[in-house]
């Protein structure tokens, strides 16, 4: 049985998903699991094992990325090999996450995937092929901090569009925001303890990531300009996550007043601000405040991602490291593996180069202040039902309904109409609905049926 192999020391300093990762690895390549052997689902090996499924998403993620396994959709993971062989087809449906359900979603307003419309595939497949046949490029183990190349590139790049200010040397790169939350856990106990305050309508997924390493995480208050500095001051915490860019909840960016006193804070406590700038750059209906990391590099890890503005399945995101956690990481930085493709990098630091990324940044601004001025007024039906709000950073509108109403009931609806949500736990009055891997159609269609359900709802 797989778990027998498997050992995992929560107390240790190497991050679990590494550990599992390894374990894993170990045992495919001594044969204890053998070629062509069905892993455990996501849900099942953490439930066993009392870890996040986040710990194994990354885990595999890793393995996946090696070779080690195959993700065959709609089956699981398998072994090197068999999964392989058996896949017949490029193209499948978008299936439930629920487990065992087999539905396809016909209006998948969860941000998941992209409509394809909007991302220019054609134009990226020529970059992976220009790097598929530079031989003397992909023939070579990678740097565990990332293609310099790339580092390069995205020092020009991340200057240009967001007012960040790193030396190529001080960038690492990583298979999106969440590996590189598992190094940052890494090396910021040393310098700023392990007591973590995050915005109480963050993001879960990096308050997981630190929970996994053994922080504490504390949810910072607000008030109407964002985090409250005096509730911070007493939390104890050094480390501040934050976006910025846009609240989850009310879509507000971060006033610059704010981030100052955040600042200030920093420096007061000698703490560190971790900026997570989730698609701070694709701002299409409010003009885009520079990152904060621009005005103290000292004091701010700046995090940033593609997740928008490329293919879902091309994972590659970034960090710009403070003077002093660099010296830390570049000390330990070969206990770290490089999660992201060697090949999507190059490729990416071509595409970022060439000035592409600055191209398709320009028309996906266009593209999503259409798409969200016409998801909005489609909205405008349940005007009377509901408050909606446009959170510009997650490609997204909130729904806030007037009056309580069954949640159980109103997800059960939508899912009889195949129609899939985003809901919040310990959130009992909204959901929210993402325009950004749907067509308009598609959308004009479900908020028809979704606003025929909340009228039923509410009658």
């Amino acid at each position: 049985m797989l778990y027998d192999y498997i050992n995992l020391d929560k107390e240790q300093k190497e991050p679990l998903y590494i550990q599992l990762y390894s374990n894993i690895k170990l045992n495919i390549q001594n044969g204890n699991i053998q070629a062509g052997s069905k892993l455990p689902s996501i849900r099942k090996l953490s439930a066993d094992l009392n870890i996040s499924k986040t710990t194994v998403e990354n885990a595999y993620s890793q393995l996946c990325a090696e070779g080690y396994i195959t993700n065959k959709p709609q089956s699981g993971f398998y072994t090197a090999d068999a999964a392989a062989s058996n896949i017949k087809s490029t193209y499948l449906p978008h299936i439930s996450e629920a487990g065992s359900s087999s539905a396809v979603w016909k209006y998948d307003f969860t941000g998941k995937s992209v409509d394809i419309g909007d991302i220019s595939l054609k134009l990226w497949k020529k970059y992976i092929r220009y790097i598929i046949n530079c031989d003397y490029l992909i023939t070579s183990y990678g740097d565990p901090q990332g293609e310099q190349r790339l580092r390069q590139a995205l020092s020009k790049y991340s200057y240009s569009v967001r007012g960040v200010t790193a030396d190529c040397g001080e960038i690492v790169i990583g298979a999106g925001t969440q590996p590189l939350l598992y190094i940052l856990c890494g090396i910021l106990r040393q310098h700023y303890g392990n007591i973590i305050a995050v915005e109480s309508h963050g993001f879960s997924y990096a308050e997981r990531v630190f929970a996994d390493c053994n922080y504490s995480v504390v949810k910072a208050e607000a008030d109407r300009s964002g985090i409250d500095v005096d509730f911070l001051k007493n939390t104890g915490a050094r480390i501040l996550l934050i976006n910025p860019s846009g609240n989850l909840q009310n879509g507000k960016t971060l006033k610059v007043s704010r981030r100052n006193e955040l600042l200030h804070w920093a420096e007061e406590n000698d703490g560190i601000i971790i900026e997570d700038d989730y698609n701070g750059e694709l701002k299409y209906s409010s003009k885009p405040v520079p990152a904060m990391q621009g005005s103290n590099k000292n004091r701010v890890v700046y995090i940033g991602s593609f997740s928008k503005l490329l293919l879902p399945s091309v994972r590659i995101g970034y960090m710009v490291l403070s003077p002093e956690l660099l010296g830390c990481y570049t000390a330990n930085k070969e206990k770290y593996n490089q999660t992201a493709s060697k090949m999507e990098q190059l490729a990416l630091a071509k595409y970022i180069s060439d000035g592409q990324m600055e191209r398709s940044l320009r028309r996906l601004r266009k593209i999503y202040k259409d798409k969200s001025e016409f998801t909005l007024k489609q909205l405008k039906q349940i005007s009377k039902f509901a408050k909606v709000t446009l959170l510009e950073a997650s490609l997204s509108v909130n729904i806030k309904l007037n009056n309580p109403v069954d949640l159980d009931k109103l997800k059960k609806l939508l899912c009889e109409n195949k129609i899939k949500a985003i809901f919040r736990d310990n959130d009992n009055s909204s959901f929210s609905i993402s325009f950004s891997g749907i067509e308009k159609s598609s959308i004009e269609k479900g908020i028809s049926i979704i606003g025929e359900i909340i009228k039923s709802l509410a009658s």
